[in-house]
């Protein structure tokens, strides 16, 4: 399995698939700068939902709507964020080791 490949609680597999610098850029102004500034919808949120590319072999397309970035969360639901959440700490973690062993 790719290493970006998960499974969560459902037994859904996960492609994720961290947004670039102007994917991010525009989930900010689409998300409307209240919400962009709220650091928790935006982490436990927002950007693990859209970080999933695949559920199950099935493309999920970037949002480009708040009704897209709803429905993106909503498909996901508790099981889907927090295994994104999980593996996106694990990643951060195993790449500040990475640096630490350099």
């Amino acid at each position: 399995m790719a290493d970006n490949l998960i499974t969560d609680a459902k037994g859904r597999v996960l492609k994720v698939v961290e947004p670039d610098i102007l994917a991010e850029s525009r989930l900010m102004r689409l998300v409307g700068p209240e919400a962009a500034l709220n650091p928790a919808y935006m982490r436990l949120y927002v950007l693990p939902a859209v970080s999933v590319v695949e559920i199950d072999g099935e493309e999920m397309p970037f949002p480009m709507s708040q009704r897209e970035v709803d429905a993106a969360i909503k498909r996901l639901d508790h099981d889907g964020i927090n295994a994104v959440i999980q593996y996106q700490a694990k990643k951060r973690k195993d790449e500040e080791d990475a640096a630490v062993k350099n």
